[in-house]
């Protein structure tokens, strides 16, 4: 499911650290990246990849606190979403780009936990 949304929500409030990686591994190597949360609400990380059109990626992330997830990418000047879900600890999932561009995996903190902590990110392109 992709929904398409022109409206960027409330993000320009929000402590913001970007890193843009390329996907250049060998098809079907697991990367590993961790990721640092910070225990404020509304606070947000993103790990934005480069993905070819047309490639399935397959992912898993497992999270001490709940979080909100999405992954979406830009076409043009919107935001295309692949996968967004609420208030969960871990998701083991797949999507396919729909063309060639930089995904971004993102977690948000919906409440004030009070501490900080990381989040495992894994994934890999699978060969099709």
């Amino acid at each position: 499911m992709t929904t398409t949304s022109n409206f960027f929500p409330h993000r320009f409030f929000y402590l913001f650290t970007l890193l843009s990686v390329t996907a250049t591994t060998s098809a079907n190597d697991w990367q590993q990246q961790t990721v640092p949360m910070v225990g404020v609400q509304n606070y947000f990380m993103e790990r934005c990849i480069e993905f070819g059109a047309g490639k399935k990626i397959e992912f898993n992330f497992s999270s001490q606190q709940a979080v909100n997830f999405d992954v979406h990418y830009h076409p043009g000047n919107s935001i295309a979403f692949k996968i967004k879900k609420d208030n969960i600890r871990e998701l083991s999932d797949a999507f396919t780009s729909e063309a060639a561009s930089t995904y971004c995996f993102t977690w948000s903190n919906p409440v004030d936990v009070g501490s900080d902590w990381p989040i495992q990110l894994n994934y890999r392109v699978v060969a099709q």
